[in-house]
């Protein structure tokens, strides 16, 4: 403060004023900030957990036609076995949650 901010209180009253917006607005930006963290950490999660479904649904349907094509004559049993441990294997990582979506 200067000299004469320090012996007028009204001057005085409008830098502590001044101050006092200063350190609300940067809590506020720092709620903001981390509301938009939140935000993008919640939606990348969603964005993953959309992929992994997707993936399974992908396994699954080539596990299918693996075995389509087994019956049928033209495939054979180790293309279904590997069809199904691809399966497998993601279930073991992601779960199984996309065979009931």
């Amino acid at each position: 403060m200067t000299e004469r901010e320090l012996q007028d209180p009204v001057a005085r009253s409008t830098v502590e004023t001044d101050h006092d917006e200063g350190i609300a607005m940067a809590g506020f930006l720092d709620r903001a900030k981390e509301q938009a963290q939140r935000g993008l950490t919640q939606g990348k999660q969603k964005l993953d957990d959309v992929q992994a479904q997707r993936a399974g649904g992908d396994l699954l349907k080539s596990l299918g036609a693996a075995y389509y094509a087994e019956r049928r004559g033209s495939g054979s049993p180790q293309a279904t076995q590997q069809a199904l441990q691809a399966l497998e294997s993601h279930i073991a990582t992601h779960g199984d949650g996309f065979l009931r979506a």
